[in-house]
C-alpha cells in the first residue's frame, strides 16, 4: 500500500470527501465491503472482535426481550416509511453496552437493525450478512486515509454522509477554517487534533 499523502485545503476553498473521489483524492480513498460482523473489527470500523461479539450478544438479547414483551407492539409504531414494527430496541442496547463507544454502537446497529427480528437469534459473528437480507448499502464502509490534514483560514473540509471515517496523523484546523460533517456516524481517527483560535 502506498504511503498516504497530506491533504491541505487552501484558504477560501472547499473540498468534499464523498464515495466518488476526484482523481487527486482517489489514492486516499478506501472502500471495504463487509460480509460478516467480524469484518467490522477486521477493517478497523470497531476496535476489536470482543466489542463486536459484545454488541452482537447484547443486540440478540434485547431483540429477544422485545419480541417477548407485549408492550413492544402496543401501541403499534412503525419504522418510518414502512409497515414494519419498530421494536424500540436501541435504548435497551445502549443500556446493555455501557463500555462501548457510541460511534461503534451506531455503526454496528445500522447493520444489525436490518436483520429480521425473528432471525436475529441465529446470527453469529461469521454469518454471511447477505443471507439475512441486509441492505447492501449498509455493508460498504468508506474512509479516507491521509498523512496529515490541514484546513487553512476560511477553508472548508466537507465530509459527506457516505464517508464513515477520516484517518490521519495530525489534523490542524487553522483560524476560521472548518470541518463540516454531513449526516452522522463519522469517525475521525487522528493522533493529534488541533484548532487555532
Amino acid at each position: 500500500m502506498p504511503q498516504p499523502k497530506a491533504l491541505t485545503i487552501s484558504a477560501g476553498k472547499t473540498i468534499v470527501l464523498d464515495d466518488n473521489p476526484s482523481a487527486t483524492l482517489a489514492p486516499a480513498f478506501v472502500r471495504s465491503q463487509l460480509t460478516t460482523f467480524s469484518d467490522l473489527a477486521k477493517f478497523g470500523v470497531i476496535k476489536s472482535a470482543d466489542t463486536v461479539k459484545k454488541l452482537l450478544d447484547a443486540s440478540k438479547a434485547v431483540t429477544a426481550d422485545a419480541l417477548k414483551s407485549p408492550d413492544t407492539f402496543q401501541p403499534f409504531v412503525p419504522i418510518i416509511g414502512t409497515s414494519t414494527a419498530d421494536l424500540r430496541r436501541y435504548g435497551a442496547l445502549v443500556a446493555a453496552t455501557p463500555g462501548v463507544a457510541e460511534f461503534e454502537r451506531s455503526i454496528f446497529w445500522r447493520v444489525f437493525r436490518d436483520i429480521d427480528a425473528v432471525s436475529a437469534a441465529t446470527v453469529k459473528p461469521d454469518s454471511k450478512l447477505v443471507d439475512f437480507n441486509v441492505d447492501l448499502n449498509q455493508l460498504s464502509f468508506n474512509k479516507y486515509v491521509f498523512a496529515n490534514v490541514t484546513v487553512e483560514q476560511h477553508a472548508v473540509l466537507q465530509i459527506d454522509t457516505s464517508v464513515n471515517a477520516l484517518v490521519c496523523h495530525d489534523l490542524l484546523i487553522r483560524r476560521l477554517g472548518k470541518i463540516v460533517a454531513v449526516g452522522s456516524g463519522l469517525r475521525i481517527n487522528a493522533f493529534s487534533i488541533k484548532g487555532e483560535l
